[in-house]
């Protein structure tokens, strides 16, 4: 595969450097247009499979899939023979303690045999000291015959256990490259996958003990619908055992291949059409989110949110001192109460979809139920917040000394907008009381009493602020690399890949008989995009993609079908990906 720039331009794409997010030549810049627009060798625009212009290298995606693809034959084929060396251990094993247990009755019948035969000789009676000598030879080669015997018992169970930490490591190898792939998943995936993949991030603190432990935990999952595989393409159930012989594997194997699967059934159905993985973030690695946050290690300061009405210190006063006699016609009066939210805890956050931001924040980490805000935003399809319609209300009441409540007289609401309904923003309180019980105010923005005192800067503020810390993790591939792990991979209800969050559990699990499915199902997803590529490309044998660059350049990319033939024509499930690739 090459890369080509036309009008003498310099080559921008990094080829000596290799790409963390894909295992492939090329860096992310050259993965995803930011200056023009993809064209197809005729120079007709390109567009996805929402009719949106493409924004994506096809060209480098269908690189990163072949690579990771062909290593992954390469991984199956080791584990195989892995998996036959496993198997075979145990008869190995019965056999050797067989001979030993024969040449030790053997020794010991030759020697019985010798004492027999010379039992009426006088001269061999009459010999003590040479009877002793001849019973300790006995004895000594007993037990140098059991002694060799344990030594080789403790030598196999350490080969033994040796095998199956190799074949461990290579599946994590396996476990690693469609982690890395996934890491980059809407600059990797197909459009036609990528047309239905929702993705949602969430960062949780743990309640352990009645509080919130730390640090954080941070997780990315992802959902996707495969287009239909046409009848015509194979699926890995197709697999028969002479495939098997021709990577160096037998039905054994295929056996090991499938039994790692959690899910009820070994592999998945070839109708299965969703997908789903998650990739589990450390959030020790990351600056912000290594420890607990509060709202003011955001940079926000004074954010005072009303939850209510209350009466006047003036007003309690009277009535517990009963200064004033009870009027019932007298209407009682009220003030606004308000929470100063600098120091409350952020306990949770989820970005669902880039479609809403939820911000859970609690008053006190020990006691996460005792004062909770949770936020949620609107986010429009850039995933930015959506403009909040209500105004900006005045500045928010000074903090009472304690720096909790404020009773000071709400602001005019006369430069409020009545209606809350299309603010984008919702706001839910609930209150642990003395007795217990909740009190809960579902949207404060929706109270009419309160929802002219909030300052909607401030919660634009904050949501932006909560955003790019997100952002800052989930769009960028090279975080969801080095400081992630693909936490699942599943197609319909089977699991190809699991991993435990704690080493005392089981091991990571990879059934690849399942991991092969979803490698065909994603190579009939590029097939049509591939077509499209050979019939606007003159050259048979080749697909090339031009990419618009600033003062009217263009940048060409190239692949040779050729290529994509030698890195996955040398094994049985290479050959099956490659038929679901290309036509012919």
């Amino acid at each position: 595969m090459s890369t080509r720039t036309n009008e003498g331009m310099k080559n921008n794409n990094d080829n000596d450097s290799t790409d963390p997010a894909s295992g492939s030549s090329g860096s992310i810049s050259s993965r995803r247009t930011t200056e023009g627009r993809f064209l197809y060798a005729d120079y007709t625009p390109i567009h996805d499979a929402n009719d949106r212009p493409e924004k994506n290298n096809l060209i480098e995606s269908l690189k990163a899939f072949v690579s990771m693809s062909s290593r992954l034959t390469k991984i199956y084929a080791v584990d195989g023979g892995l998996s036959t060396l496993t198997a075979n251990l145990e008869p190995l094993q019965s056999d050797i303690v067989s001979a030993i247990t024969h040449a030790k009755s053997q020794a010991a019948s030759a020697i019985e045999s010798f004492e027999n035969k010379h039992l009426e000789d006088t001269t061999f009676k009459s010999d003590r000291e040479g009877i002793d000598l001849l019973n300790d030879s006995k004895s000594l080669l007993l037990k140098r015959l059991d002694a060799a015997q344990m030594d080789y018992l403790s030598n196999q169970r350490k080969y033994r256990e040796h095998v199956i930490r190799k074949r461990m490591r290579n599946r994590d190898d396996a476990i690693t490259l469609v982690h890395e792939w996934l890491s980059a998943d809407y600059l990797n995936l197909p459009s036609t996958i990528l047309a239905s993949l929702v993705a949602y991030t969430e960062i949780f603190m743990n309640p352990v003990g009645g509080s919130f432990s730390e640090p954080y935990s941070i997780r990315r999952v992802a959902s996707a619908t495969f287009p239909p595989l046409p009848s015509s393409l194979p699926s890995a159930e197709t697999k028969d055992a002479s495939k098997n012989n021709e990577q160096g594997v037998d039905n054994a194997t295929t056996a090991a291949a499938s039994s790692d699967s959690n899910s009820s059934g070994d592999k998945p159905s070839s109708e299965s059409s969703q997908l789903s993985y998650a990739i589990a973030i450390q959030s020790t690695k990351l600056e912000f989110w290594g420890k607990r946050r509060t709202v003011s290690d955001l940079g926000i300061k004074d954010f005072m949110m009303p939850i209510g009405m209350k009466a006047p210190l003036s007003e309690r006063l009277k009535h517990a001192f009963k200064l004033e006699l009870d009027d019932p016609q007298r209407r009682p009066a009220t003030e606004p109460e308000f929470r100063k939210l600098d120091d409350f805890y952020i306990t949770a956050v989820e970005w669902r979809g880039q479609k809403i931001l939820t911000v859970q924040l609690a008053s006190d980490a020990t006691l996460p139920y005792s004062h909770l805000f949770t936020f949620m935003y609107d986010l429009d399809e850039s995933g930015n917040l959506v403009r909040m319609s209500g105004g900006t209300a005045s500045s928010p009441p000074p903090a009472t000394p304690t720096g909790t409540t404020s009773s000071s007289p709400p602001p005019s609401k006369t430069s409020m907008t009545s209606s809350t309904q299309d603010k984008g923003i919702r706001i839910k309180y609930k209150k642990k009381k003395d007795d217990g019980s909740f009190s809960e105010i579902a949207d404060i923005l929706q109270e009419p009493e309160i929802s002219g005192l909030v300052d909607y800067s401030m919660i634009a503020m904050f949501g932006k602020a909560v955003l790019s810390k997100l952002q800052n993790i989930v769009e960028s591939p090279s975080v969801l690399l080095s400081k992630g792990r693909l936490e699942f991979l599943r197609l319909g209800e089977s699991a190809i890949i699991s991993t435990s969050t704690n080493s005392t559990e089981q091991p990571a699990s990879v059934n690849f008989l399942g991991l092969f499915e979803f490698l065909l199902r994603v190579a009939s997803a590029f097939r049509p995009i591939i077509k499209k590529l050979q019939e606007r490309t003159p050259l048979k044998q080749e697909i090339i993609i031009r990419e618009e660059l600033a003062g009217q350049k263009r940048r060409e990319y190239a692949a040779k079908l050729e290529d994509l033939r030698s890195q996955l024509g040398n094994s049985a499930y290479g050959r099956q990906i490659l038929m679901n690739l290309l036509e012919g």
